[in-house]
């Protein structure tokens, strides 16, 4: 009904103003010419309880004999509405309002004989506590909803995510976690598919990276774990969507939101911004904008410990056979990452007239970032390594989109048109190590195209498809310079300087481009009032290509005061009885780089495939308030998906050749990861609240994981590889009782693969569990509190993650309303218990022929043990404050909709 609602307001909502501005109803006579418009119903809708007049209150006018929506309009600021132009005829009236009960009036008869102006006089309307097909929490407690096919979240009053990011927002989702690490994970995984309006995340350093899209701008959150055909099948675990703030109030309205945080690492002052948002509403025009400000940092601190025990010497090597040898490495680290960045929109809707609504927006953002990280070697030998990344003053991104929505009469039948051009000109980022620092330059351009139609067969089905075109273009060089001389202490001196200190010993050009067109067709119905269906089969054609080149210049063979220089590796391989080097500095790691250019130089891969996806769901509603929905999906992890920063996952250079013997570097060669999904769901209102659960089987061929590739020997590389198979299983569960929230789940993956690798064979299993408290200030008088809880354990083989125990972090925080409710202050801890962050510890084989296993030795075992964690407990101030004239119009806005379907649910408050 809320959905219902929706559609209604936005095809009538002219009806209503036209009979307030008396002689602007031009467009209606024409929408209906072919009936003689000589009738007209008027009435006052007040609250049953409060006897207040009732505002904005959908009234519709349906034939009696048809069903069809005829006209309809709203109620005024005293309840009133006169709904003119209605044809001779007998009708029935349909009047709704969210949390309140529908009311029908039937027989109402427009005719010469009885009257063509029917009074229908004060009309009362009954609150209700659970809504039929709507789920709901409303005022001050966080807002759940549940839609067909989607969970809808909106954080507008959730203080806790108030003055920081999509990332605290998020962390209150159901059945959403990110961890210290910024990692998002959807049911246990962290392979889902983040979108922001509908479409593919373009801010940050990543598809996946949600730090810089400030909370302030949300309008909502929209989980889908069961996408149907008419979505991008990308994320395996599901979707998560994004949707931004657009306002559509009446006249002049806005937010400005100043916010500052601290922890033993920063003072406040230090760390903070401001975002504004306002929009201008005025006939056929509303202008909207949104602005953030802000200055993070993100600390880290942690260890790893790695040991190699190599075992069974091979016959006459001269060593017992008992006899053993280790390999030990162990290192320590602390970083600060000083990170600035302002995100700008603008855009506007131009209301062509009542079924036609342009939209063009442009997005800005521009960023700089400094970082410092210090490691410590342990082992094997004592020693220390400073690194320096930045991103100079001058990085941005801009994009623009360009969309028409068209509606009909029957508001369910609608073509949409959406293109989108974004685009990073120059990133610059430069890795300083003592005097070898690596230059990244790198250009990022992606465009989007979709085209939509839904058509209602009838009241009861309808059919979708549309046709879906995503074009990714990223261009890296990667400069490995020795000995450059820096003047200035953010940015070092450029490639191509006349500093005779300053030359290239390493060169790398890569180039990923990658084209997905997409077809789709959905068809849904109501077979009965018990029970629909939605089938939907999507066809993509994808084409991708890889490029690299990569050549490191001068090589080093021999101790530091005798040594000899080669113009290749093969030849320096070949003469030298030492490791051959790209430095004079024998303590160096950049041998490291020299060896993986040497086994990924010069690769040119060009691919295309065709790919189906087909899709089903059947639901079964129980009762008029509980359902139980059966739903299949099919997805995909397509390598180098996402932003600029997905392509890392296909990169073959390193990014980070200067870490202390662990290093991280794409695989150009993975095939994409093609997964079946299958989930049954289960949703019931309780007593004073709401249960929702589901229970999923995914069937995964080709699965991408993290390798750790043991094949080098003073170092190793984690990269990622295909696995030939994984199962799934797992179920997820929350309820809310009186605006509060318990939840939680677990998961089981078995990861299978035909060869003996350890690393591509095994068993992750995990639990979580979450919680949260909200009191809003009517109920304390005096403040508003919340809190909220984490508790995670994981393991993967016989390693353990997050800790034996596992790993819980918890956040809390008031709020205090000013000034007649227009302003608002809040204070909040994150991370109470300073816990949380990352941690692994296990003992895994080694694999002869797979792994490095020193010779003569032929078996072996790896101890790891690490440890990560983030910022620590961070306190946080915020204030906010509403200024305009705040006349909603009540109107969910269709910009950016279009991968929003209809539905309903049921009201999930008290």
């Amino acid at each position: 009904m809320y959905i219902k609602f929706i559609l209604i307001v936005l095809i009538s909502c002219a009806y209503s103003h036209s009979d307030h501005d008396h002689g602007s109803n031009h467009h209606h006579e024409n929408v209906h010419k072919e009936y003689n418009q000589n009738g007209a119903v008027d009435g006052v809708i007040i609250n049953e309880s409060t006897k207040d007049p009732m505002e904005y209150v959908s009234v519709s006018v349906y034939g009696a004999k048809s069903n069809k929506l005829i006209v309809g309009g709203i109620t005024d600021s005293d309840g009133y509405f006169k709904i003119k132009n209605i044809p001779i005829g007998t009708y029935f009236l349909e009047i709704s309002f969210i949390g309140f009960e529908t009311k029908l009036i039937r027989d109402i008869s427009i005719e010469k004989t009885t009257g063509l102006n029917q009074s229908l006089g004060d009309i009362k309307l009954k609150s209700k506590a659970i809504e039929g097909t709507e789920i709901k929490v409303v005022d001050d407690v966080p807002v759940v909803e549940f839609e067909t096919d989607k969970l809808v979240y909106t954080p507008s009053k959730d203080m806790l995510a108030t003055g920081g990011s999509a990332e605290d927002v998020l962390n209150n989702v159901p059945m959403v976690l990110v961890d210290q690490e910024g990692t998002v994970t959807l049911k246990g995984s962290s392979n889902v598919k983040i979108l922001v309006n509908g479409r593919e995340n373009r801010i940050g350093q990543g598809g996946n990276d949600v730090d810089n899209i400030p909370a302030s701008m949300i309008e909502q959150v929209e989980v889908i774990t069961s996408p149907s055909a008419k979505y991008d099948p990308e994320g395996m675990s599901g979707i998560i969507n994004i949707i931004l703030k657009k306002d559509k109030d009446e006249g002049f309205n806005g937010e400005i939101k100043i916010f500052t945080k601290s922890n033993k690492h920063y003072d406040f002052g230090d760390a903070g911004g401001l975002s504004f948002s306002a929009n201008y509403k005025k006939n056929k025009f509303n202008l909207y904008s949104s602005y953030s400000n802000n200055t993070r940092y993100r600390n880290t601190s942690g260890f790893r410990e790695n040991y190699k025990t190599y075992t069974n010497p091979i016959e006459n090597s001269g060593l017992d056979a008992n006899a053993t040898e280790s390999d030990d490495r162990h290192f320590t680290w602390e970083s600060s990452k000083k990170k600035e960045n302002q995100v700008l929109r603008l855009g506007t809707d131009y209301y062509l007239n009542d079924n036609l609504t342009l939209n063009i927006e442009g997005r800005y953002n521009s960023y700089n970032s400094l970082s410092q990280k210090n490691e410590t070697n342990i082992l094997p030998t004592q020693g220390e390594i400073n690194h320096r990344e930045v991103e100079p003053k001058g990085n941005h991104e801009y994009g623009i989109s360009m969309s028409a929505d068209r509606i009909y009469d029957n508001p369910d039948q609608e073509l949409s048109l959406f293109y989108s051009y974004d685009t990073h000109p120059v990133d610059k980022e430069y890795d300083i190590v003592g005097t070898d620092t690596s230059f990244v330059n790198s250009k990022y351009i992606s465009q989007e195209a979709k085209l939509s139609y839904s058509y209602p067969f009838s009241d009861k089905s309808k059919l979708e498809t549309g046709y879906e075109y995503d074009q990714t273009y990223n261009r890296e060089n990667l400069d490995y310079m020795l000995s450059v001389e820096i003047n200035n202490e953010d940015i070092p001196n450029p490639p191509g300087t006349n500093n005779e200190q300053t030359y290239i010993a390493g060169i790398n050009k890569y180039n990923y481009k990658r084209d997905i067109h997409g077809y789709y067709l959905e068809y849904s119905s109501k077979l009965s009032d018990a029970w629909s269906i939605k089938p939907g089969l999507r066809l993509e054609y994808v084409t991708r290509n890889i490029q690299f080149t990569g050549k490191p210049d001068i090589w080093y063979c021999g101790p530091e005061e005798a040594q000899d220089t080669f113009d290749s590796f093969e030849a320096c391989n070949e003469a030298c009885s030492y490791t051959c080097q790209l430095t004079g500095n024998p303590n160096a790691q950049v041998s490291a780089y020299a060896e993986i250019l040497e086994n990924n130089n010069n690769i040119d891969i060009d691919k295309s495939y065709t790919s189906a996806y087909p899709s089903f769901h059947l639901t079964y509603n129980i009762t008029e308030k509980k359902s139980l929905q059966f739903a299949i999906s099919s997805r995909v992890e397509r390598p180098g998906g996402g932003h600029h920063g997905g392509s890392r996952q296909i990169r073959p250079f390193p990014r980070d050749m200067h870490s202390n013997n662990f290093i991280f570097v794409g695989n150009p060669s993975l095939n994409p990861t093609y997964s079946t999904n299958y989930e049954i769901s289960y949703k019931s209102p309780i007593p004073m609240g709401f249960f929702y659960t589901n229970f999923n089987y995914s069937d995964v061929k080709d699965k991408i994981v993290w390798y750790n590739d043991s094949q080098y020997e003073t170092f190793n590389v984690t990269t990622f590889d295909n696995a030939d198979k994984a199962k799934a299983y797992g179920a997820d569960w929350f309820l809310m009782i009186m605006g509060q929230t318990l939840g939680g789940g677990f998961w089981y993956n078995d990861l299978q693969d035909g060869s003996d690798d350890s690393e591509l064979n095994g068993i992750q299993q995990g639990m979580n569990m979450y919680g949260k408290i909200n009191l809003p200030e009517r109920y304390i008088k005096y403040f508003g509190f919340e809190f909220g809880f984490y508790y995670m354990k994981m393991k993967y083989n016989d390693e353990v993650m997050f800790g034996k125990g596992g790993t819980i972090w918890a956040n809390t925080g008031i709020t205090k309303s000013l000034f007649n409710k227009k302003a608002q202050i809040s204070f909040n801890v994150d991370n109470i218990f300073n816990s949380g962050g990352f941690a692994m510890e296990g003992t895994t084989e080694l694999d002869y022929g797979i792994d490095y296993i020193k010779s003569p030795f032929t078996s072996g075992e790896e101890y790891i043990n690490l440890n990560s964690e983030r910022n620590g407990r961070t306190y946080s101030i915020t204030l906010k404050y509403n200024f305009g004239k705040l006349q909603k119009d009540q109107k969910r806005f269709r910009s950016g909709d279009a991968e929003r379907g209809g539905g309903g649910g049921m009201d999930m408050g008290y």
